[in-house]
């Protein structure tokens, strides 16, 4: 599915997998964020965390275009 017509909430869990992936590469601060928004489900995220992960997700993730 292109990433212009998914759902936001699809679009953050996948940039919250890929920062998942990588979090022990990242400081201590934005590390602990990834790790608690780990354990929640991508419905239950509020307004506030969706924002936190795409911040996190445009400073530590390039996305590759094929």
């Amino acid at each position: 599915m292109p990433r212009s017509i998914e759902t936001l909430h699809a679009r953050r869990a996948a940039q919250l997998k890929a920062l998942a992936q990588v979090r022990n590469t990242l400081p201590y601060v934005d590390r602990t964020l990834v790790n608690d928004l780990c354990y929640l489900e991508p419905a239950d995220l509020t307004d506030k965390q969706l924002e936190t992960i795409a911040v996190l997700a445009d400073r530590y993730l390039s996305e590759v275009v094929s």
